[in-house]
């Protein structure tokens, strides 16, 4: 009898908890991308140079796109991209022009923008769990 009365009252709960979790994980998500667009247009691609990318036709930094988190394979997946051929190249470096003959120093906007905000993302997926867990 005891263990039909838990499964009652324990089943319900956490199909309730369940249904919560993609939605709060989406919502995460994209929180979180959003930042990361946000924080790499101000800080990363808006100078100074030379250490940073400065603005001279503002391309690439309008190339910084976000793609709201769906489910993807059984995933749920958010992006931050920019579809600009020479973006990669100011990320990393390396050589660029006719004949591979100009170095492009590693300016990298993507992942010192990812590590900048570790915590702010780690944020706001503690709070999306608080959310999951809340009765």
């Amino acid at each position: 009898m005891f263990r039909s009365e838990v499964k009652d009252e324990v089943t319900p709960a956490l199909k309730k908890m369940e249904s919560k979790i993609p939605k709060e994980t989406i919502n995460a998500i994209n929180r979180s991308t959003l930042l990361l667009q946000s924080h790499i247009k101000s800080k990363y691609l808006s100078g100074p140079r030379p250490a940073k990318l400065g603005v001279v036709t503002g391309t690439l930094r309008g190339s910084v796109l976000v793609s709201p988190a769906k489910r993807m394979l059984g995933e749920i997946v958010g992006k931050v991209f920019t579809v600009l051929r020479y973006a990669l190249i100011h990320e990393k470096g390396g050589m660029a022009g006719k004949r591979r003959k100009v170095r492009i120093p590693a300016r990298p906007y993507f992942a010192p923008a990812l590590e900048d905000n570790r915590n702010k993302i780690m944020d706001f997926f503690r709070g999306a769990v608080k959310i999951i867990l809340r009765p």
